[in-house]
Order: structure tokens, then sequence, then C-alpha cells
């Protein structure tokens, strides 16, 4: 057992002042240096742990900067997203009035090609697939809407007289307006008319085949 003790020693004067002897007196201290011993862990403890809550403090401040700055960049990014909500809901708005609007002329364009007697009206984009097919010649010359619109003329058969065709389509989409006279092989004359259609920059983006009976000219 480890044990701790005080000594102290004082002189023993005699009658003619002279030291006769010595006072020893001994006082176990083991409780007092176990005190302090434990008093100064328990400071070091303390020390340790006020640094490490210094650290952890210093940790939380530098999150908090990162998280302000965090907060900072998604306000930013939310007041872009807002401003391009907005922009979208333009934009939504306005390709819904296109629409309406291309609708309206879909329809005005049906109503004249429908009007032009004894002739058939298609459309096609820059790929030869049929944009529209119109015209009251439609019926006569074997032409069904929901079988052609969208389709390339190879999808639905025609590959034969799409490749005879092919050289004045490519005509028209460079850019060429011309017409030219068939006879179909029931007997009709036919003058056929092959527009380019361009866009506000002058590009060809379809074509117009128009067909018109000619027989009783």
């Amino acid at each position: 057992e480890e044990c701790y003790f005080d000594f102290s020693y004082s002189p023993i004067n005699m009658e003619d002042g002279q030291a006769g002897g010595v006072l020893v007196i001994c006082v176990e201290t083991t409780d007092k240096v176990n005190s302090i011993n434990t008093l100064s862990t328990l400071n070091n403890q303390r020390l340790a742990a006020n640094e490490e809550i210094k650290a952890v403090n210093e940790e939380l401040a530098s999150a908090n900067e990162e998280l302000a700055a965090t907060n900072e960049e998604l306000a930013a990014v939310n007041e872009e997203l807002g401003a391009v909500n907005e922009e979208l809901a333009t934009t939504n708005e306005e390709l819904t009035e296109a629409q309406k609007i291309l609708g309206r002329n879909e329809r005005l364009f049906r109503s004249i090609a429908v009007n032009i007697p004894e002739s058939l009206i298609v459309v096609i984009d820059r790929e030869h697939r049929y944009v529209m097919v119109e015209g009251d010649l439609m019926e006569k010359m074997g032409y069904e809407r929901a079988d052609y619109e969208g389709k390339h003329p190879t999808e639905i058969g025609q590959t034969e007289r799409y490749n005879a065709s092919k050289h004045l389509y490519d005509r028209m989409m460079a850019g060429e307006k011309f017409s030219l006279e068939r006879q179909a092989p029931t007997g009709e004359h036919f003058i056929v008319h092959f527009v380019p259609l361009k866009n506000e920059n002058g590009e060809v983006d379809a074509g117009l085949v128009m067909a018109i009976d000619i027989t009783s000219i």
C-alpha cells in the first residue's frame, strides 16, 4: 500500500538553552495527497474536455458558416428557379396560343383544300413523310388520311411509286417550284403542282403537292 507522511523535526531545549533532544512528529497525509492527485487528474480531464469542447465549437462555427453559405446558394438557386418557372409559364402560354393558332390554320387549310374542286393536296416534310392529306379526290385516288399522315410512303406499301417520284420531291425540297401533267392508269389527266414551303428564315421546311383533275378541261 502506498502511503504518505509528513515529518516535523523540532529541537528540545534544556534549561541552559542548549538543545537536549529532538521532537519528531509524524502525520500521515495519504488521504490529502490522494485528494490532491485526484483533483489534479480531474483538472487535467476538465482542461482536456474544455479543449475538446472548444474544438467542437470551432467545427460547429465552421459548419454554421458553410451552412449559411449553402443557404445563400440555395436561396440564389430558388430565385433562379423562380425566374425559370416564370419563363416556362410564359413559354407554355405562348405555346398554347401557338397551338391554337396552328390548329385554326390547319382547319382553315383543310377547309380550303376540300373546297378546291377535283383536287388532292398532300403536304410532306423534309424526310418525305406525309404531314397532311386532303381534298375531294382523296377517296377516289385511294388516300386514307389516318393511314398516311405521319408515315413515309415506304411504310405503307408505296415504295415503287415513291421511288418513281422521289426525284420530284427532292427538286421541290431544294426550293424549286414547278408543275407537270400526269395521266392516271384509269385515263384521267392531272396537273400536279410542286410548291416548296419555306419558313421565316427562307429555308424549305416542307413541300405541298397539289394534283388537280383536268380531264374535262
